[in-house]
């Protein structure tokens, strides 16, 4: 008994080690000088690459289904870097969605993110090839904690000139 119980599970472990990995969200990585490729598809799906560039938190090349747009698109390359934005910062992202007429790139498609996200601007569906560029424009306006550094500098201006004035004074 005891045998035949070591049998069915070397059995197992070998059918394991045997059986293809999965390809679902698999990063290609046998040539670490090519851009990095993601999957994201089952098996059996009807699928296009298209590439994602610009200000995104992994950018490379995408294997997807057929028909996913673009807002889907940033959501799997980790969406625009940056991170979250102090309050003094104004962020403005723009997407252009570019296709491969004969041997020149065209842009297709620009707009801005929060037109997309609301649904204010329809955007026309991704094609096998296409490429997605993201472009975040960070503008930062006038606060408080700059001002509190204007002021700090003056400050200290000003003590070193009474100091040097007092040192020069007495002698």
């Amino acid at each position: 008994m005891k045998k035949t119980s070591i049998g069915w599970c070397a059995m197992v472990v070998a059918l394991m080690l045997a059986s293809p990995i999965s390809s679902y969200a698999q990063i290609d990585r046998q040539n670490p000088r090519q851009v990095a490729f993601y999957r994201h598809v089952e098996p059996g799906q009807a699928t296009m690459q298209v590439r994602v560039w610009g200000d995104v938190s992994s950018a490379g090349l995408y294997e997807v289904q057929a028909g996913t747009d673009m807002l889907e698109l940033l959501f799997l390359a980790g969406g625009p870097s940056g991170g979250i934005g102090r309050s003094t910062e104004r962020r403005n992202t723009t997407l252009q969605l570019s296709r491969k007429s004969g041997d020149v790139w065209g842009i297709v498609f620009e707009a801005d993110l929060d037109a997309l996200t609301n649904r204010q601007q329809p955007y026309p569906p991704i094609v096998d090839g296409d490429a997605l560029n993201i472009d975040v424009k960070v503008k930062r306006t006038f606060g408080w904690r700059d001002m509190l550094t204007i002021l700090g500098a003056v400050g200290t201006a000003v003590i070193i000139y009474d100091r040097v004035d007092r040192i020069s004074n007495r002698n």
